[in-house]
């Protein structure tokens, strides 16, 4: 039956829609960094240290200025001497590093050049001269605490610790029935992302930068210029071109781009292009930060968790990216989760320089390391208590929005008790389950989550939105696009979204912690909803209604009560401009108003909202081999409202391929200082073979949300899940508990020699 349209029924939201931009990247229209062209465009190159730790005794750039084809070339003395970082507080790293100063990892930056092509760029970057002085390198995360160590840093290589306890946990453990306690590690893992970090920057003749960068953050990557050059923030504008992949790569600002700005400066205001290579991708570009975990959980008999401790040791790197914000994370999620009982909780965390290459942000921001330790131990509680695996987690799990993630999964497909199945010849099939929530709308840590946005319904119908949508293939230009879609009455096909200029786009942190369908998409919500109050103003007058009354949808705009009738979604929008000279602008805004107040590190309070998950994984390990196959897998979400499944859909495939790769394959390895693997033949990845046979993903709605329409954002929820499910089936099926990620066939197979 035909939807009239007073049909309260959303048309847009809840339907599976292709992505906007999907067309123009499938016919190669979309211009990424390296499609940008500008007048005159220079090549940089960076000449990094070949070594992880060494004292610079000189730098001579000599030979490369002689270079035919060279136009400028830079060390630290043409920069500002101003230490970077995220944290301001915690700054360590100038751009490039001076002569009588030290590198810190192999790839720190020494030097850098710009030329008429890339090709001399790089012979000029060979021709920087650096004398070393070479220094014993730290490369063990406990070695490295030790007084004897050598210092990474002036300070020592303690880089940042944080201790925090609620209750009484020596008593808590004491009257416990079962105390375990257990060590787990896991790797670094590299972003992988399609495109190389790369960017242009440019100096006008007033002055003024301007950045193309693909970055998530926008207004951030901003102002963090403008702090490390020293130079006014309004002197700085950012765009952002079209972005392949992020997963938190994108986040915080790579040292190229002051560079690039400095080069471009030396070389009288021509633009200048610097492209990581896929090697340099790999080993300077940041990566998930390894940790090592020592966790102890004390229950009663019948499974309540009465007590839990963690002792967290992180690999740093050389220098301070967003180590301390993971840290503090992990910390927050460990007192909120399975807090049913409000056990007793410790954590002692403490985050270690090494003469590696510095970590970044990554998707699941340390929630799915810690999440790996803690489910994996639960299962091996349950079964020493003869307890459902699931039992305990209903026990001890507080939200709704988990429970019924755990309900519906056990419903679909159910890990239990009992001892590994045999199938024929050498191998086992097991299943095992895990539980992850976190935020799916930002975080107030940074006591903002708040932006606008504006929606403007052109002459011709179309309808615009100017918002910071930091899309990095996530599919949230088309979530906006449905949003604004719907609430005008009018197809997605209308829809055009401006790309992401700092000088056009309102503030907003970025994207990042599964925040930008929730608060973009509320201020979008509210921007659409303010331009159709003002074509409903226009229309009430051709059909003679009150405003109020007005229903939006079909690309027409009825009258609900007497007289009834109703006009065309384009007739208004002519009324307006060319009988009334009226403009269609919408503004809205999402203001969150609990981020200004946050002071605690309650992570309850710090997310606007939680959403959860449940997978379960079914296995298959070939006990002489250690190879675990995947045979079922199925991830149910709590989505609030899935605005669209489609997207979701993807999100949740995409989350789980990276989250399979961290659980069994992916480990970007550092002997002696030096990344052994950097590139896609020697970096192993998830691949269209190695997916399991058969892969469900369910979608819950209804659990209550402040979100557009209800929903939630689940861009990193997806990843978190998939080492403990899998580490839990391989136990469920051998009876062996891998500690130590990846679980590679080497270690399973080692695990079942050493325990028989």
């Amino acid at each position: 039956m035909a939807r009239t349209v007073s049909d309260s029924t959303p048309h847009t939201i809840g339907r599976s829609t292709p992505a906007v931009e999907g067309a123009a990247k499938v016919a190669a229209e979309a211009r990424y960094l390296e499609d940008l062209q500008a007048s005159g465009m220079l090549y940089g190159k960076i000449c990094r240290s070949p070594l992880p730790h060494a004292r610079i005794l000189d730098v001579d750039t000599s030979r490369a200025e002689r270079l035919p084809g060279v136009v400028a070339v830079i060390t630290a003395r043409d920069m500002p001497d101003i230490k970077f970082s995220f944290v301001p507080e915690f700054a360590d790293k100038t751009p490039l590093c001076a002569p009588g100063r030290t590198v810190r990892y192999a790839g720190d930056e020494v030097a850098a050049v710009a030329a008429i092509d890339e090709a001399t760029a790089e012979e000029a970057a060979r021709l920087v001269e650096v004398s070393y002085d070479p220094l014993e390198p730290v490369l063990d995360v406990e070695a490295a605490l030790s007084p004897d160590s050598p210092a990474v840093h002036d300070g020592g290589n303690l880089a940042y610790e944080v201790h925090k306890a609620e209750g009484d946990l020596d008593a808590a453990f004491a009257g416990c029935d079962l105390v375990l306690e257990e060590e787990f590690e896991t790797a670094r893992q590299s972003h992988a992302v399609m495109e190389a970090r790369g960017c242009i920057a440019r100096y006008g003749a007033a002055g003024e930068l301007t950045v193309w960068h693909q970055t998530q953050a926008p207004h951030t990557l901003r102002a963090e210029i403008a702090r490390t050059l020293g130079i006014p923030e309004r002197r700085v504008r950012v765009i952002q071109p079209e972005t392949g992949g992020g997963f938190g790569s994108r986040l915080v600002m790579n040292v190229m781009v002051p560079i690039a700005a400095v080069l471009s400066r030396k070389a009288g205001g021509r633009a200048v292009r610097i492209v990581n290579t896929r090697d340099e991708e790999f080993r300077c570009a940041g990566a998930r930060y390894s940790y090592r975990f020592k966790l102890r959980l004390g229950c009663t008999r019948d499974g309540v968790i009465r007590a839990k401790s963690l002792e967290v040791l992180g690999d740093n790197g050389a220098y301070n990216d967003k180590g301390i914000s993971t840290v503090n994370f992990i910390t927050m999620t460990f007192f909120s989760s399975y807090h049913q009982h409000h056990p007793a909780t410790s954590v002692d965390a403490r985050l270690v320089y090494t003469n590696k290459p510095p970590g970044g942000a990554f998707r699941g921001f340390g929630h799915a390391e810690k999440t790996f330790a803690f489910e994996s131990l639960l299962d091996t509680m349950a079964e020493r208590l003869d307890i459902d695996p699931v039992e305990i987690r209903l026990k001890n799990l507080h939200r709704p929005c988990e429970r019924a993630c755990v309900e519906r999964a056990t419903a679909v497909m159910r890990p239990g008790k009992g001892s590994p199945k045999r199938t024929a010849g050498t191998t086992r099939t097991g299943i095992g389950m895990a539980v992850l929530s976190e935020t799916g709308a930002g975080l107030r840590y940074y006591r903002q989550n708040s932006t606008e946005a504006i929606v403007r319904v052109d002459r011709d119908g179309t309808v615009g939105i100017i918002a910071t949508i930091a899309d990095t293939g996530t599919g949230t230009r088309t979530v906006m696009a449905q949003i604004a879609a719907e609430e005008l009455g009018v197809s997605v096909d209308r829809v055009r979204i401006f790309h992401n200029d700092t000088d056009v786009i309102p503030f907003d942190l970025g994207t990042w912690a599964s925040r930008t369908t929730f608060v973009c998409g509320n201020a979008v919500a509210a921007a659409a909803a303010d331009a159709r109050r003002r074509l409903a103003e226009v229309a009430a007058g051709m059909l003679r209604a009150v405003p109020e009354t007005l229903a939006f949808g079909n690309e027409r705009v009825a009258a609900t009560v007497e007289p009834g009738g109703d006009v065309s979604f384009d007739e208004v929008v002519r009324e307006a401009y060319d009988r009334r000279g009226l403009l269609i602008i919408g503004k809205g805004a999402f203001v969150d108003e609990e981020a200004t107040r946050f002071v605690t590190n309650d992570y309850a309070a710090a997310a606007p909202v939680i959403a959860a998950c449940c997978h379960v994984a079914e296995v298959r390990v070939d006990i002489e081999t250690g190879a675990v196959e995947l045979l079922r897998y199925l991830a149910v979400h709590d989505v609030g409202k899935a605005i669209n499944p489609l997207g979701i859909q993807g999100q949740i495939e995409g989350g789980l391929t990276q989250g399979l790769g961290f659980a069994l394959y992916e480990d970007l390895v550092v002997d002696g200082g030096q990344v052994l693997n950097p590139n896609f033949v020697d970096y192993r990845l998830p691949t269209f073979r190695t997916m399991p046979r058969s892969l469900e993903s369910e979608f819950l709605e209804g659990d209550p949300s402040d979100g557009p329409y209800g929903a939630k954002g689940i861009g990193e929820l997806p990843f978190g899940p998939a080492a403990p499910a899998i580490a839990n089936a391989i136990y469920n099926a051998v009876g062996v508990r891998p500690r130590t990620l990846p679980m590679t066939p080497e270690r399973v197979w080692r695990e079942l020699k050493e325990r028989g």
